[in-house]
């Protein structure tokens, strides 16, 4: 529902059976997750082509493009901290290493949450102006 909303903000000028779709997914996410994407891409909106690619390969790419000194054969480590969660994803000879990923549930939510507390406790209280910690 929320992509035919989102589609559907486009209007006009945007053909789903012309177009490709690139998705960036979180990474270890379950087979059974990306084949029902996939199917959905396919036969709900009929793209013309489509592809799921992990944000962390993307930064690990651009990191690469970037840097001339950076080999896709060195050792590589992707930080990725978000709202809710931090994944962690090594790269070696340029490809993730999937079992050594790991998904921490700490991310900038619960760090302004522990902001707030500390701040709370110490000077005037913040409880209720979580906005000014962010």
């Amino acid at each position: 529902m929320i992509w035919k909303q989102e589609f559907a903000k486009l209007g006009k000028k945007f053909d789903e059976k012309q177009s490709c779709l690139c998705l960036t997914v979180q990474p270890n996410m379950p087979d059974m997750l990306n084949d029902r994407i996939a199917e959905m891409v396919f036969e709900d909106f009929e793209f013309d082509a489509f592809t799921q690619v992990s944000s962390h390969s993307m930064i690990h790419q651009a990191a690469i493009a970037e840097n001339p000194n950076l080999t896709s054969q060195n050792c590589h480590l992707v930080i990725d901290s978000g709202f809710s969660f931090t994944s962690i994803v090594p790269f070696f000879g340029g490809l993730p290493l999937r079992h050594a990923t790991v998904r921490i549930d700490v991310g900038g939510k619960l760090l302004t949450n522990l902001l707030t507390e500390n701040l709370s406790y110490k000077e005037i209280n913040l409880k209720g102006e979580g906005y000014l910690v962010n």
